[in-house]
């Protein structure tokens, strides 16, 4: 598994801010799901993370995956607490823009 895990303290240290680096952050889980069935984002000693970084990270999945397909394919771990709560309402925001 050691091979599709994205370590995002590796891209931003401690906070994961800028969206420029959440941007090259999905193009490796693009090159990672080319070549293999899941990728696991670990955000071991990442303390803030703020929504735009998280919306360049993970959105476009987000708009183009079901719920299910989502966990499947990405798995997201050691993610602050408080960034669960952002992480909900990504998923609902980009649920709602989808039915439009």
């Amino acid at each position: 598994m050691e091979r599709n895990v994205i370590k995002i303290y590796d891209f931003t240290k401690e906070f994961a801010v800028e969206a420029k680096v959440g941007e090259r952050i999905n193009e490796q889980i693009k090159n990672i799901l080319k070549k293999d069935s899941f990728v696991c984002l670990d955000f071991s000693n990442v303390k803030i993370v703020l929504t735009a970084f998280l919306k360049e990270v993970i959105g476009s999945y987000i708009e183009d995956l079901s719920e299910e397909e989502f966990a499947e394919k990405i798995r997201i771990i050691n993610l602050p607490e408080y960034s669960n709560k952002t992480m909900e309402k990504i998923f609902d925001v980009f649920k709602k823009s989808c039915r439009l």
